[in-house]
């Protein structure tokens, strides 16, 4: 079984590396990069909703792809649209009734959401850091 953060070489024939995570991982980012901010930077997880009627579901059927479009308009809990959550994201921004979030705390839309166990474990949070460090790190030493 993989631990998150392992970093897992391909077989021959297959090129790269990845990189071992699993649900829970961006709010185990947020929270070690919350530890590594500067003092005044506060570090949050918005998560969009589900847009059924965006690219992501561009290889559904054309149906589908219909039917994602009108769940969009109804007041479903969770479904969003690009309408819905570009406000949703510049609020919790900018307003001052999320100046509060910190930490990795999490907001999907409109609503502050507890993120789950598995994503509050700082050991594990910073395997996680320290390999996606190393899976980055050529590429960022060939931008320079």
């Amino acid at each position: 079984m993989l631990e998150p953060g392992q970093v897992v070489h391909r077989d021959a024939g297959q090129p790269g590396e990845f990189l071992a995570a699993q649900p829970g991982s961006a709010p185990a980012v947020t929270h070690e990069l919350q530890r590594r901010a500067p003092e005044g930077i506060n570090v949050a997880v918005f998560e969009p909703g589900f847009m059924p009627g965006t690219g992501l579901s561009r290889q559904h059927s054309p149906r589908l792809q219909r039917m994602g479009r009108g769940m969009e308009r109804l007041p479903l809990p969770g479904i969003s649209s690009p309408v819905k959550s570009g406000p949703a994201l510049t609020s919790v921004t900018l307003d001052e009734r999320w100046a509060h979030l910190r930490d990795g705390d999490f907001v999907v839309i409109d609503k502050e959401r507890d993120v789950m166990p598995i994503a509050n474990n700082p050991d594990r949070e910073r395997r996680l850091w320290d390999a996606t460090a190393k899976l980055l790190r050529p590429a960022m030493q060939a931008d320079s």
